[in-house]
């Protein structure tokens, strides 16, 4: 276990999606839109999508992996929502077993023109290996979302 100092670990992501702002933003918050992305592999499944957007609404996302066999289920609280251009929200792995407790994301969507830029900040974790398995399964999501919404 790392000592408490270690919390502090953050990552941020810079990504540009060919979609309009309101769109990213909706793609991101929205239960209908979320089942068709939110999984770090093409393959895989997003077998729950539940969100109450406000502030102090919960939301629960989980995503299936076939050939494990496994799901990968999160929840959180959502903290400030600014539409359509920032959510932040708590972030908790259910069942807990990740040695990590609650951590917080920011998502910023800053309109491009036609495109719009995703920043995103996960901070609070308890340290390095957790905010680089993140950092790379964000970018897996990410690459999911870019596909389906240029695809439609």
């Amino acid at each position: 276990m790392t000592d408490a100092s270690s919390h502090d670990v953050s990552l941020t992501i810079r990504r540009t999606i060919n979609a309009p702002q309101q769109r990213v933003f909706e793609a991101w918050t929205q239960e209908e839109h979320l089942k068709h992305w939110w999984r770090c592999n093409p393959a895989w499944k997003t077998d729950l999508a539940e969100v109450d957007l406000k502030v102090g609404g919960n939301y629960r996302l989980s995503m299936h992996d076939p050939e494990a066999g496994q799901s990968h289920v999160c929840r959180g609280e959502f903290r400030e929502i600014d539409p359509p251009r920032k959510v932040v929200y708590t972030w908790f792995w259910e069942p807990p077993g990740m040695e990590m407790d609650e951590t917080l994301v920011t998502v910023e969507f800053l309109e491009q023109g036609d495109s719009t830029e995703i920043v995103l900040t996960h901070e609070h974790f308890p340290g390095s290996a957790a905010a680089n398995e993140h950092n790379q399964g964000w970018n897996l999501c990410i690459d999911v979302l870019q596909q389906w919404l240029e695809s439609e």
